[in-house]
């Protein structure tokens, strides 16, 4: 544990890192797993953020069961550590989830939303 970090610093980070380990509440660091390519292993559970809706189990992202334990959640970085094929998988999935986060793909949903709730189409 590094503590908090911002801007360059928590980007370079971030992106070095096989993984990001979170075993606690996701939120924004959701976003930063799929923007630097880094997937994240966590606990699933209904503490986290909305962001937290971004990750795919065992397709971006380890979301292991609210009960496992600290021994359960350490063994299966380790398990992800020594399978590289398995980490690229995750981390070809970041890409492809990020690529949807765009500001453009965002604005375009969130028109689409408001133009459908006044009973408009796109």
């Amino acid at each position: 544990y590094v503590g908090p970090l911002f801007g360059r610093e928590k980007a370079e980070l971030v992106r070095s890192s096989a993984l990001m380990l979170s075993p606690g509440l996701v939120g924004l660091a959701a976003v930063d797993s799929l923007a630097a390519q880094t997937p994240i292993v966590t606990i699933a559970g209904s503490f986290h953020s909305p962001e937290y809706e971004y990750l795919a189990a065992d397709r971006n992202a380890v979301i292991l069961a609210e009960s496992s334990t600290s021994a359960e959640y350490a063994q299966t970085v380790v398990r992800l550590l020594r399978d590289r094929a398995r980490l690229g998988q995750l981390q070809a999935a970041c890409i492809e989830e990020a690529r949807t986060l765009s500001l453009e793909v965002m604005v375009s949903r969130f028109a689409t939303g408001v133009l459908s709730a006044l009973g408009r189409s796109a």
